[in-house]
């Protein structure tokens, strides 16, 4: 919500990615093309859609005021010429004053329910999350740019590392500190 706060005027977008993010394949070009139309279009952000409405998620999408469909925030690409133009940042903490009781997922859910399904849908493969083509590491390895472990099973937790998709975090991991990584069962 903050990042016109940090980011100088100079810049007129950004891709955000969260920490549980890694980056498997190139992505300039990808990124050049969808922050282009997020131009051409006058949209605010691009992101990928997690859920569409259904009868088992009703609730939520009524909790927040959101119509049809729901983004994930965890990679955005920022028209930040239009958030600081527009206040974004302002319309977004009025609106979290507004939702406060019914917020779940903080910055996503204000950001859904204040931007209410107008945003320009990215690629798959530049918020791919792992559980969903389980067990398949070449899918990954070919068509991901980003891959994003989102959800409670971290490639760094008991529950994740042995999951077959960790295999990206591990080798991170050996290429940035030369060594394995391991999880202690023990409890320090």
């Amino acid at each position: 919500m903050f990042i016109s706060d940090y980011i100088p005027d100079e810049f007129v977008d950004i891709l955000y990615v969260d920490p549980d993010v890694i980056c498997i394949n190139p992505f300039n070009e990808t990124i050049d093309e969808i922050n282009k139309e997020l131009i051409l279009r006058k949209l605010l952000i691009g992101v990928r859609t997690e859920h569409l409405r259904n009868d088992q998620n009703n609730e939520m999408f009524e909790r927040l005021s959101v119509d049809n469909k729901y983004f994930n925030a965890g990679v955005m690409l920022i028209n930040l010429k239009l958030w600081k133009g527009n206040d974004f940042k302002i319309k977004l903490l009025k609106k979290s004053k507004l939702i406060e009781d019914k917020i779940k997922f903080w910055d996503q859910d204000v950001m859904n329910s204040q931007i209410n399904g107008e945003y320009l849908e990215i690629p798959q493969q530049l918020n791919q999350h792992p559980f969903e083509f389980p067990g398949s590491v070449v899918y990954y390895q070919k068509n991901t740019i980003f891959l994003h472990y989102s959800g409670k099973n971290k490639p760094w937790t008991k529950k994740g590392f042995p999951e077959s998709n960790s295999i990206f975090y591990k080798d991170f991991y050996k290429d940035l500190f030369g060594k394995d990584f391991k999880i202690s069962r023990f409890k320090k």
